[in-house]
């Protein structure tokens, strides 16, 4: 019982991050697919490229499925950690369940081998779909054209160079944002997230005028604080609240508290910059989107320091934190990418 016991646990924790993580891909490739082949058909409408845009939907279509079916087939061999839930549960069927979920490594290889497969026809099609547009003489001259008869300043090519290397790294430091625990360590750890959140705004120091150098050593030093407490006086697995000391609790709690706290404030300040970007837009639509986003991240921030504090729901609230932070982290990088892009569209 107790090896069962310890399969399920580390089986249900891999479900939790395959699903959230498949999740957010999902959204993300939904928003990329989206503008990438919009981007594509404006192209092809302006410049003559009518045989290649007869074809777009399908290559649009076929690109849509295979990275859906990519990951629910990547989902899909985990969804075992149910059956090792309910052999828990249902002693008399255990046996049979565990035997169900011995064929998980035969599934995982059967899938990847099938992912495989469908994967080199999507590449070979795709490959052979651009290889068309650039054998199109009449488009190709034609952005050619207009490539050469375009002035862009050399000012403006710089500011989107910057623009681009600003959403790169802030989008991977978002990322970042994710606690993966493992020994009371996550293996992404939030030092790096600040680190490369800062970096992303001090690209832009030209186009605002707060600074995130303060708010970021601040984060950083309770980051580390939090890490070092909870390795030392964190638990993440007692069922028996009593078990667990009162000077530990009040540690964790004090702690915990001030790490939400800056981490709160870092990123709000992160926030503040990129409206300072968008000021030669609306800001109250954007100052709207952020405080919503700042709320879901408030409410990731309070279960993370009530799970510390208490241990006893620590695993319970891991995955409500997981799906808040995922659906924090997608939003977000949608709305810097389009704050972005409206700016440089601008210039």
């Amino acid at each position: 019982m107790a090896f069962v016991l310890s399969i399920s646990s580390v089986s249900t924790m891999t479900l939790t991050l395959t699903f959230s993580f498949g999740v957010a891909e999902i959204i993300l490739m939904l928003v990329f697919f989206t503008d990438f082949f919009a981007g594509i058909e404006y192209l092809l409408q302006r410049h003559g490229g009518y045989e290649a845009l007869s074809k777009l939907s399908n290559i649009k279509f076929l690109s849509v499925m295979f990275y859906l079916a990519k990951i629910i087939l990547c989902v899909l061999p985990n969804l075992v950690a149910l059956l090792e839930v309910e052999a828990l549960v249902n002693i008399s069927a255990s046996a049979l369940y565990m035997e169900i979920v011995g064929f998980k490594k035969y599934a995982v290889m059967l899938f990847f081998v099938i992912t495989f497969i469908v994967g080199i026809w999507w590449y070979n099609d795709i490959r052979k779909y651009f290889s068309a547009i650039k054998k199109d003489t009449k488009f190709i001259n034609d952005i050619n054209m207009v490539y050469e008869n375009k002035s862009i300043l050399d000012k403006n090519i710089s500011v989107v160079t910057l623009m681009r290397k600003s959403f790169i790294l802030t989008a991977i430091g978002l990322i970042f944002l994710i606690e993966i625990p493992v020994e009371k360590i996550s293996i992404l750890p939030d030092i790096i997230a600040t680190l490369l959140i800062w970096s992303g705004a001090a690209v832009l120091k030209k186009q605002k005028k707060t600074s995130l150098t303060l708010p970021a050593i601040f984060a950083l030093i309770c980051q580390i604080g939090y890490t070092v407490c909870f390795k030392m006086f964190g638990y993440t697995g007692i069922s028996d609240l009593n078990k667990f000391p009162l000077k530990n609790a009040l540690i964790l709690a004090a702690v915990s508290a001030i790490y939400a706290s800056a981490c709160f404030f870092f990123i709000s300040k992160a926030f503040d910059c990129l409206a300072e970007v968008a000021s030669r837009q609306k800001n109250d639509y954007l100052y709207a989107k952020l405080n919503k986003l700042l709320i879901l991240y408030a409410l990731y921030l309070i279960l993370t320091v009530i799970g510390i504090t208490l241990p006893t729901v620590y695993i319970t609230l891991l995955l409500p934190r997981i799906v808040l932070i995922v659906i924090f982290i997608t939003m977000t990088i949608k709305q810097y990418y389009k704050t972005y892009d409206d700016y440089t569209a601008e210039l």
